[in-house]
């Protein structure tokens, strides 16, 4: 059996009486990550994930845990170049929030 999709989204009866659409919710994605700096190209790989989830227009943050709190440190982010770093700017740029639980 096919469904029929020019029907009307099912959904509160209120918000289809005035004849708007409801919108729909803004999807969000937390990226959690416990590697550390030591395996550089995986350490950097939630940043990367990050990067492509604002392209596809998602709220993104990102969770650092033990070993992977040693991300924020100046000197390691100091090093990066490539891709790496073009992931870390673009997150940084768009101001997705980044939380630290070290461990």
């Amino acid at each position: 059996m096919t469904e029929d999709m020019s029907r009307e989204p099912q959904g509160d009866t209120q918000d289809r009486i005035g004849g708007e659409r409801p919108t729909p919710a803004r999807r969000k994605i937390i990226f959690y990550s416990t590697i550390g700096p030591d395996r550089d190209d995986a350490a950097w790989m939630p940043w990367s994930l990050a990067s492509h989830a604002l392209k596809a227009s998602l709220d993104v943050e990102i969770f650092l845990a033990g070993p992977a709190t040693g991300l924020v440190r100046r000197e390691v982010r100091g090093r990066l170049e490539g891709r790496s770093a073009t992931a870390l700017k673009a997150v940084l740029d768009a101001g997705v929030p980044v939380s630290v639980a070290p461990g």
